[in-house]
């Protein structure tokens, strides 16, 4: 995908979307703000937190991994961030 300013793509490895903040599934509207989600694909993402496995394992809901930040996505594919969360 070309670069746009202001805009995210993904990283190689990992799968990412935006999921509803109560069901946790993935959201296909574009333009829906939502938790951004990623599905880890080893070694692009870390398997634990340093001394606390079970905050890591918490973050996980539907085999996706929240990491706190919220986004819609636009027409493009790309991920527009909102703001983040107090997860």
């Amino acid at each position: 995908m070309p670069i746009k300013p202001d805009r995210w793509a993904g990283v190689p490895g990992i799968a990412a979307t935006v999921v509803d903040a109560r069901t946790f599934q993935p959201i296909t509207q574009t333009g829906r703000v939502g938790l951004i989600a990623l599905r880890p694909g080893w070694p692009a993402m870390m398997r634990s937190y340093w001394h606390n496995p079970k905050g890591y394992a918490d973050k996980f809901k539907n085999g996706w991994y929240l990491c706190g930040d919220r986004a819609s996505i636009d027409p493009d594919g790309y991920f527009w961030f909102v703001g983040a969360t107090t997860m």
